[in-house]
């Protein structure tokens, strides 16, 4: 492709030349015939100009039933340009262009999700009919020609981590198909538009990205100066090819298209030079201004450093300053100090410098970070620093906790009940299987520091300090605290920082005492991870997963029997019908009878055995199972409407948080009958890809956690 574009330049070269040769010759021969009053514009025609042009480029396609893209919307573009008029009226044109063309096609009405974007670079010809003389101020145009382009078309399948993209029909992107089994365990993806694949993986296509286009443009030429015109217009390039997006005619299920050849707009203005010629001022009775100038601009060297100012990157060098080839000054050490200027040249290399060049030593660090924060010099208090070798003294606000420990493949029974006798404990999900267990948060290091040691005291051997670093949890280092100045006349400023510090406050759940008793509502334990959708709004929830593969819930962290009380019955008006309390001391949990609690019925003895098989709190009576037959960003077409009218069970559409519409019908209140009513929906009427979605407390959650809260 590369080569083609170079023939087309090198033709145009060649007749730029041809036609230039003739004009000067004419021009010559015409010479003395030429009287005083002759115009400018009658001649100036004659001259060739380059252009420099910038733009976006906006497809279509068989991408969206969009039928006009926004051109702000598009991607960029640049094109270069050798023209010359062979009238006063028709302008010849050879450019070259390079950019992009993209689309973004999301949840249309056949549940399509595909994307593309593609490198384009295209080399060809333009003839132009200039309606206005060149003495007007603006002269419209009208343009085509015939032009080759390359298209590399790649689309996002995956995000940063390799993960694939799943579209579910809530409009969310995850990490497993939404009817897989496992589907309750799929991630929420973040699009990372990095276009990695080739688009013709799609239909496992072969073709030549390489294809032929008929641009049709209209504009207008604005007439700057003699030499100077800008160029806004629009070029529409019709082209021969329907594969630059990969959807075709010929394509299968959803990569099938329309018949039509794709097309893509450039929306553009460009700056066009006239080249100076010799014999210009003879032949157009005025005189050329500027060469001169341009020339003087490409070898002027101000500063005389030897480096001329077009490439320049440090105009202004002192007299006799040794340079790089760059015109800078140099800088041995690397300090950001040049030579000429740097009273220490040696400096080790990354250290820290002051303005002379001469390194930083801590205590001079210090100096200046209390001279940047207050103007005296002096600080009443400095609450925390904390050290990061090269990095420098820096304040923070991280938010820390103590990490009690990391587990891949669930815990023991003994262990699950030592971490719930930690009243502070927080549990986190870091993968699908991956659990980490956290005591408590804090607002500075010392308060973890503390409260690390205690947990190391109570037999948590491995407890560490951590802070949170987007999914992660990383080990702080060590912050050491100033110790309080005595009483100063800054003693308002302290008051101002502590006063900073309520507004934006850390609220630690509070640290139990040893020996002390926790009451949790236990939720129940189930076979399979739960999302959150099932547990909305519950107080200190804590998932723990056991190494027999089971995941227990509980809520709550509450000192008195009483409190723990009060949440179960609020947790039973939510469904949570058969919840429990559960007592927790000493790293085991103990029957609610030996801490002064009594049970309503004396006569049932309370089981105090962590459950081994898979239990449910939730009433089974507020899982609903529905079935889903579309989802569509506006009204469906006319066929599926009249579908929707005979389905005697009813269709109810439902809006969705990223502003689609759901339309689902039956209700039911066990799996079995929903797929029934699935089966005859497309047997009866012909009503295809339909599923089978499920509610909790009129939230919709996976099928496969319907299932888990329905099982017996």
């Amino acid at each position: 492709m590369l080569k083609r574009y170079g023939i087309a330049l090198l033709f145009s070269v060649t007749l730029w030349c041809a036609v230039h040769a003739q004009s000067n010759k004419a021009g010559a021969l015409a010479d003395d015939s030429l009287s005083s009053d002759t115009k400018p514009e009658e001649t100036s025609y004659k001259k060739p100009t380059v252009g420099l042009g910038t733009g976006v480029l906006s497809f279509y396609g068989d991408l969206t039933d969009k039928k006009f893209q926004n051109p702000a919307l598009g991607r960029p573009a640049t094109d270069l340009h050798i023209s010359t008029y062979v009238t006063p009226h028709l302008q010849l044109t050879f450019y070259t262009m390079f950019g992009k063309l993209g689309e973004n096609e999301r949840l249309t009405g056949d549940i399509r999700n595909i994307n593309f974007e593609s490198q384009i670079k295209l080399g060809g010809i333009h003839l132009s009919y200039i309606f206005l003389p060149h003495n007007k101020i603006a002269s419209p145009f009208i343009s085509t020609g015939f032009e080759s382009f390359e298209f590399l078309s790649k689309t996002d399948l995956y995000d940063q981590n390799g993960n694939e993209y799943y579209y579910w029909s809530d409009g969310s992107i995850r990490s497993i198909p939404q009817n897989a089994p496992n589907a309750s365990n799929a991630k929420i993806l973040e699009r990372n538009y990095s276009y990695e694949s080739d688009v013709r993986k799609l239909n496992n296509g072969t073709y030549k990205e390489q294809s032929f286009a008929i641009p049709i443009g209209v504009g207008v030429i604005m007439h700057l100066t003699s030499r100077c015109d800008l160029k806004i217009g629009t070029t529409l390039h019709c082209t021969f090819t329907d594969y630059i997006d990969g959807i075709t005619s010929k394509g299968i299920g959803n990569m099938k298209g329309n018949s039509a050849n794709d097309k893509f707009l450039m929306t553009a203005f460009s700056l066009h030079y006239v080249l100076p010629t010799r014999g210009g001022e003879k032949e157009t009775g005025y005189e050329e201004d500027g060469g001169e100038d341009l020339f003087a601009f490409e070898t002027d060297d101000s500063d005389n450093d030897g480096v001329v100012d077009f490439k320049d990157s440090c105009q202004g060098t002192p007299a006799g300053v040794k340079v790089d080839a760059k015109g800078c000054p140099l800088d041995s050490d690397g300090d950001g100090v040049p030579d000429y200027l740097d009273k220490e040249p040696n400096s080790p290399k990354g250290a820290f410098v002051n303005s002379d060049g001469i390194q930083l030593t801590d205590s001079l660090i210090l100096l200046q970070y209390l001279t940047y924060i207050d103007s005296t010099g002096q600080f009443a208090k400095i609450e925390v620093r904390e050290e990061h070798g090269s990095s420098g003294l820096t304040r923070h606000n991280k938010v820390y906790s103590v990490q009690l420990g990391v587990f891949k493949n669930g815990i023991s029974s003994d262990l699950m009940t030592k971490f719930l006798s930690i009243g502070d404990i927080n549990s986190t999900f870091v993968d699908d299987s991956t659990a980490v267990y956290t005591s408590g948060t804090f607002n500075n290091y010392i308060d973890a520091e503390n409260r690390k040691k205690q947990l190391i005291e109570d037999g948590i051997a491995g407890a560490k300090v951590v802070y949170k670093k987007g999914d992660q949890f990383v080990e702080a280092p060590p912050v050491t605290a100033e110790k309080e100045k005595p009483k100063s006349k800054n003693d308002t400023k302290v008051k101002d920082n502590k006063a900073t510090e309520k507004a934006n406050p850390v609220l630690p759940t509070p640290i139990l005492a040893k020996g002390q008793v926790v009451f949790r509502v236990q939720l129940g334990a189930y076979s399979k991870k739960l999302s959150g959708n099932v547990f909305p709004d519950i107080q200190n929830l804590i998932e723990i997963h056991q190494e027999d593969g089971l995941y227990k819930y509980l809520a709550g962290s509450y000192t008195t029997m009483q409190e723990a009380a009060k949440y179960r019955i609020e947790l039973l008006t939510k469904g949570y019908s058969n919840a429990i309390i559960a007592a927790y001391k000493d790293g085991k949990r103990v029957p609610l009878s030996s801490v002064g609690a009594t049970l309503s019925d004396k006569t049932v003895k309370e089981n105090i055995e962590e459950p081994s098989k898979p239990t449910s709190s939730v009433n089974k009576k507020l899982v609903v199972f529905k079935v889903q037959i579309g989802i569509y960003k506006e009204n469906p077409p006319a066929d599926i409407r009249n579908k929707f009218k005979v389905i005697k069970e009813g269709v109810t559409p439902e809006k969705t948080q990223t502003g689609l519409t759901r339309y689902v019908a039956g209700s039911f209140d066990n799996y079995k009958d929903a797929l029934e009513f699935k089966n005859k929906l497309a047997q009866k009427y012909n009503i295809t890809g339909a599923f089978i979605v499920a509610k909790f407390n009129n939230q919709y959650i996976s099928l496969q956690e319907a299932l888990e809260l329905t099982k017996e």
